[in-house]
């Protein structure tokens, strides 16, 4: 079983990007009292001195800056998906929550998610509000440029993109949710054909497992 040469692990989860099988998959490599409880940036950083010393793995849908606090031999990975799959699966998953799941939502995942369950997929695509703008606009490349909680108006994108592509390039790994099967040097493909062998995939998609081919 891998032991990450005793180093932080930071999985920095942009929403809609297989992050919840990701995570559990790397759940089976600590212990329950190394694995921070904290998703949420804002909790996170309410003790974060403490957490930081505490804990060995780390997931949530942090911005790039958080990696400002950890130490400098801290393993740090992230996946992205195709951004046409990310709408979709953004717009068809908020579709499907129930309205008390959408109120423990912040305030614009709230309203953009309400959003979604009134209008078609057309609909709500082409409507001018900010708040559907905020989650369905270039939402990966605002995570890894450290600007999604900005306002996108004026947005200088290439600008951007450059940022988050030399961000991103200090990473550990970078992986693709299309490819994540199929890629010999993915994340996964990298463990030993023993602990992958050992995994149980029950409830993970299809998509994210590793083929034969790779084990």
């Amino acid at each position: 079983m891998p032991t990450f040469d005793g180093r932080k692990v930071l999985f920095l989860h942009i929403p809609k990007t297989a992050g919840t099988s990701i995570k559990h998959f790397f759940f089976q490599f600590f212990t329950e009292a190394e694995i921070c409880p904290d998703w949420d940036e804002m909790n996170l950083k309410n003790d974060l001195a403490y957490n930081i010393r505490t804990f060995r793995f780390f997931h949530g849908h942090f911005n790039y800056d958080i990696l400002q606090f950890f130490p400098d031999d801290t393993i740090v990975f992230t996946f992205l998906r195709s951004p046409l799959s990310h709408l979709l699966s953004s717009y068809y998953f908020a579709r499907s929550l129930s309205e008390v799941e959408i109120k423990s939502l912040p305030l614009e995942a709230q309203e953009s998610a309400f959003a979604a369950r009134q209008r078609s997929l057309q609909e709500y695509l082409q409507g001018d509000d900010w708040f559907v703008a905020r989650m369905v606009t270039n939402v990966q490349t605002r995570k890894l440029a450290n600007s999604s909680d900005h306002p996108i108006d004026d947005v200088d994108w290439h600008t951007l993109a450059t940022q988050a592509i030399i961000n991103s390039s200090k990473f550990e790994f970078v992986g693709r949710v299309e490819t994540l099967s199929l890629e010999p040097t993915n994340l996964l493909g990298r463990l030993p054909t023993r602990v992958r062998d050992r995994i149980s995939w029950q409830g993970v998609p299809a998509a994210v497992r590793p083929s034969s081919r790779s084990r």
